[in-house]
């Protein structure tokens, strides 16, 4: 049967077209499977149709159809309660579009478009069966979101105004690559109060220049980062002569500030030392000596992390 309807068409070779408003009508000369699949779509019912879904799908437009182009197609259908160009996460048009309607019925029959003519393009029309994420369970004493799938050019800004109706607002955070500082195209919001987050989780599955976005309960809090341990008033110093005494070592660092202790390594060990001041900031002094030469060699002077090692007698592989 199809092959019969294929050759049917292909002796006819054009079809006559009309176009909606704002678009010229004439002759389209259509690929013979373009035409075919054509009619059998007008044929069969759209199984997935549900009555009360007010919301229809269209592809196959071309990058330039604005959204007077198609309010101009689809008005006739019923009351056009939105229109969202879709688009992809640089801002590049898909040729694609959601248009909303009052009511499930004219969403229905909008649908008769499909296989017409938009442009130069031949439009495909079927409802939005658009996956519907549903919020995470709200953690007790939430205040904070997380929302995605937002366009890289939103800024901090655009999301204070969407959100700005929910309620006080207290820090807005875009991730970003850390090399490049682009979008990563989700974040976090943070308010005031726990109600507020209830108010923005609705904002799910709202279009945001061309994206559907994602609004959901974010399952943590701000992590709080943990207090920097205290500075270090102890240096480490490296790559010492084997006979440098203490003494020595007081005469290069006391015009950093008072020294507290000096520790060396027993007799006979290898070439380092540890020094403690009295404070932290004569430690940070210190170690703008590292790289001095002392005695022929270039001496290695850090901030002590480990604590220093016990003073004592080392063992000898003989031992």
């Amino acid at each position: 049967m199809l092959r019969s309807l294929g050759r049917r068409l292909g002796r006819i070779g054009a079809v006559k077209v009309g176009a909606p408003v704002g678009f010229a009508t004439g002759t389209v000369a259509l690929p013979r499977r373009a035409m075919v699949l054509a009619h059998f779509e007008a044929l069969r019912p759209f199984s997935s149709a549900v009555p009360t879904n007010p919301r229809i799908w269209i592809g196959g437009l071309p990058y330039s159809t604005t959204k007077d182009d198609l309010v101009a197609l689809f008005k006739e259908f019923g009351t056009i309660e939105a229109v969202d160009m879709t688009s992809h996460l640089d801002g590049r048009p898909k040729g694609t579009c959601i248009i909303t309607f009052a009511s499930g019925a004219e969403a229905q029959a909008a649908l008769s478009m499909d296989g017409k003519v938009c442009g130069t393009r031949w439009m495909r029309v079927r409802l939005s069966e658009e996956r519907v994420v549903a919020p995470n369970p709200k953690p007790e004493g939430c205040n904070k979101v997380f929302f995605a799938n937002v366009p890289f050019r939103t800024t901090e800004e655009d999301i204070t105004e969407l959100f700005r109706h929910c309620g006080p607002i207290t820090k807005v955070m875009i991730m970003r690559d850390a090399s490049t500082g682009r979008s990563k195209g989700f974040g976090f919001i943070d308010f005031e109060t726990t109600e507020s987050t209830d108010a923005a989780v609705k904002l799910a599955n709202s279009y945001v220049n061309g994206r559907l976005m994602n609004v959901n309960y974010a399952p943590f809090s701000t992590p709080v980062r943990p207090a920097p341990p205290a500075k270090s008033n102890t240096v480490f110093i490296a790559n010492l002569p084997a006979e440098v005494d203490e003494d020595t070592l007081r005469a290069m660092f006391e015009h950093c500030g008072e020294i507290k202790v000096v520790r060396l390594p027993g007799s006979g060990a290898s070439n380092y030392a540890h020094i403690s001041f009295a404070s932290s900031d004569i430690a940070a002094e210190a170690i703008k000596l590292d790289g001095s030469e002392f005695d022929g060699r270039r001496i290695h002077v850090s901030i002590a992390i480990n604590k220093p090692r016990p003073v004592g007698k080392r063992k000898t592989p003989q031992e």
